[in-house]
């Protein structure tokens, strides 16, 4: 039998068996007639034990079906001979080391960076390779018409920023997390996700909150290494309790980055991630939780950083406005460009990045956090919250400077700082209010009237105590007012942290922001319960 040159199938290597991996594979170059190129082709290593195997999956996947006999038996030699050459999959996107060469496997399994022998392959048990990444337009076009119009809001270049965070978080020590923007519906939050997205993709791959806890953790996968933008936090779940306590689970995860370990059946192991997220909703995360009753713990709030879009101003998220715009327009601008480019900075960044060395990479990123840090003169803060809190804003700000330097961003590097800096001065202080603008007036004089009921006084029933709005209780020796849920929140203009920071609010053992009411033989419904003396001094 003659040996055919131009046979259509070369065995290439073999997959290595990492940890995880139960099942060996070959690795082969065909000849597609179909698509009249060479492709790479996977197959089961026991596939090669059956003739009528092998010749099925490779007119399936496009060789050509007039080859002889003969060429059948050589090409059934070939993928059964011998080989040293190995190739290694990866179970989720990101960064991969290939031959001793560091690599990056994007969501449709395209590997940027320089290596020797053959790429790395998506493991074929993984969910995690979505395709969700596309591009369009050239880099410059990005360039001119999205990233430097964004410069006239400070919120955007920060979603700018973060975009190349989710690429620098892996040579940090820093733990996935991110900034949740929230404002009122008007102020153009999610055109600031937009302008994130457009780093790596379109629209498409900003995804809903509206998500159970497995499936939220195999999107956390697909982003590993990478931005991961979720829109609409109010549609979490119609109950504000399961809502508030779903956020606070989400974060938490994110935050870890691993799953819960399933049942075999459902996965071989828990999945894994290092990313940066993006959010945005009407309202802060800290104010979801007092809606559910519970309070915002700490851990979670140095995870997803609640970031207020100032309603105060006049353009929302647009800090000054292009000539001949008004706010509208631009955000209407600003949409269409991420719709007509995006997807080509990301990728370049990487490539560029690479070239580097992870060493150099490493240092660099270091050296500019913690410029970030002696700027805000956090380098030496022992405040572990608070310094969790600035490193956020400092990778963010970091990795907007490699953008610049590395010629992707179109800015100056004071503009970086300048836009981080007050992101993260937002972030940091409390929401101003007015003390007359804390609560609705009615409410107010609600409160303050004298003829509030006592929960102990008597000839009241359990039914009769609950009907009221309002009652007088006495917690650890002080007069406090016992307030409806759902009256609380309609009358609270404010964030409602900012009774915990002025000390009016009776929380309870657990830390949650309503109390039961202990009565003669039993409880009434959780309330709300203020301080009396407390709240009189801050009003007045």
């Amino acid at each position: 039998m003659k040996e055919n040159i131009k046979l259509p199938v070369k065995l290439k290597a073999m997959s290595e068996m990492s940890e995880g991996q139960t099942k060996a594979y070959l690795l082969a170059r065909i000849r597609n007639v179909h698509a009249k190129e060479w492709q790479y082709l996977l197959l089961a290593a026991s596939d090669t034990n059956d003739d009528r195997v092998i010749r099925r999956k490779l007119l399936d996947a496009g060789v050509s079906r007039e080859l002889s006999k003969d060429e059948w038996k050589q090409i059934y030699a070939e993928l059964r001979k011998p080989t040293d050459a190995y190739f290694v999959f990866s179970d989720k996107p990101g960064y991969i080391w290939v031959n001793g060469t560091l690599c990056y496997i994007t969501t449709n399994a395209q590997v940027i960076g320089e290596y020797t022998g053959c790429p790395p392959f998506p493991a074929p048990d993984s969910k995690a390779f979505t395709g969700d990444e596309s591009s369009q337009g050239k880099l410059e076009e990005w360039q001119k018409n999205v990233a430097e119009p964004a410069l006239h809001s400070e919120c955007m270049v920060l979603a700018l920023c973060s975009a190349f965070a989710g690429y620098c978080i892996y040579f940090t020590n820093i733990k996935s997390g991110g900034f949740h923007f929230y404002g009122q519906s008007s102020g153009g939050k999610s055109t600031v996700l937009l302008a994130g997205a457009s780093v790596r993709g379109n629209a498409g791959i900003v995804s809903s909150w509206k998500t159970t806890e497995a499936a939220c953790e195999e999107t956390a996968e697909a982003h590993n290494h990478n931005l991961l933008i979720k829109d609409e936090l109010k549609l979490l779940d119609k109950s504000p309790d399961e809502a508030a306590r779903k956020a606070m689970d989400i974060c938490y995860m994110l935050g870890d980055g691993r799953g819960k370990r399933r049942s075999l059946g459902y996965q071989k192991s828990p999945a894994s991630w290092l990313l940066v997220m993006l959010s945005a909703g009407e309202r802060s995360l800290g104010q979801h939780a007092s809606d559910g009753g519970l309070e915002r713990m700490k851990g979670e709030e140095v995870r997803l950083v609640d970031v207020p879009v100032d309603d105060n101003q006049e353009y929302g998220v647009v800090n000054s406005l292009p000539e001949g715009m008004n706010a509208g327009e631009f955000i209407e601008f600003i949409q269409n460009q991420c719709c007509q480019y995006y997807g080509t900075a990301g990728p370049e960044f990487v490539g560029k990045l690479l070239r580097k060395g992870e060493d150099n990479i490493r240092a660099k990123l270091a050296q500019l956090i913690n410029k970030f840090l002696i700027h805000h003169k956090m380098d030496d803060c022992n405040d572990g919250v608070q310094r969790r809190i600035a490193l956020r804003f400092a990778l963010a700000y970091a990795s907007g400077i490699l953008a610049v330097n590395l010629k992707i961003l179109p800015y100056d590097r004071k503009d970086i700082m300048k836009a981080v800096s007050a992101c993260y001065c937002m972030a940091k202080k409390p929401v101003a209010v007015k003390k007359e603008g804390f609560f609705k007036k009615k409410f107010i004089s609600e409160l303050l009237s004298p003829n509030l009921l006592n929960v102990k006084s008597e000839g009241y029933s359990r039914d009769e105590l609950e009907s009221r709005d309002i009652l007088v209780v006495t917690i650890k020796n002080q007069v406090a007012l016992a307030v409806k849920k759902d009256v609380f929140k309609e009358a609270l203009l404010a964030d409602e942290k900012l009774l915990r920071q002025h000390d009016i609010l009776f929380t309870d053992a657990k830390g949650r922001s309503t109390r039961q009411i202990p009565i003669n033989g039993g409880y009434l419904s959780r309330r709300y319960c203020l301080k009396a003396e407390a709240l009189r001094l801050f009003l007045y």
